[in-house]
């Protein structure tokens, strides 16, 4: 259990450009472990551009940049995420904080 991370593939519904509660329901599942348990067992796969407009993921990404990846639509780029996915689940998240956003509450 605490060797594991827990990947989350989100992709807009249709295209809607309006935020699911599905992101918002992955987010807060993953802030909740953070804050009680000091973990962070998350990496988040986004499918469409639409979602890094998500204030969401816009927070996540300033936490933890490499914990939050896109799905390239260029096939050639894509054996480089392959190895960022890699990266991530492997990598400590809480170390690869931003330490300019983390001071205050870690």
């Amino acid at each position: 259990y605490n060797n594991r991370k827990t990947v989350f593939v989100l992709t807009s519904p249709n295209g809607c450009s309006h935020e699911s509660g599905v992101v918002r329901q992955a987010f807060l599942l993953v802030q909740q472990r953070l804050l009680d348990e000091k973990v962070d067992v998350a990496v988040l796969v986004l499918l469409d551009l639409l979602f890094p407009k998500f204030k969401y993921l816009q927070m996540r990404k300033r936490l933890c940049k490499k914990s939050v990846l896109s799905w390239p639509k260029n096939p050639r780029v894509q054996p480089l995420f392959w190895n960022n996915l890699r990266v991530a689940l492997v990598s400590d998240n809480v170390k690869a904080y931003n330490k300019n956003v983390t001071e205050s509450f870690f």
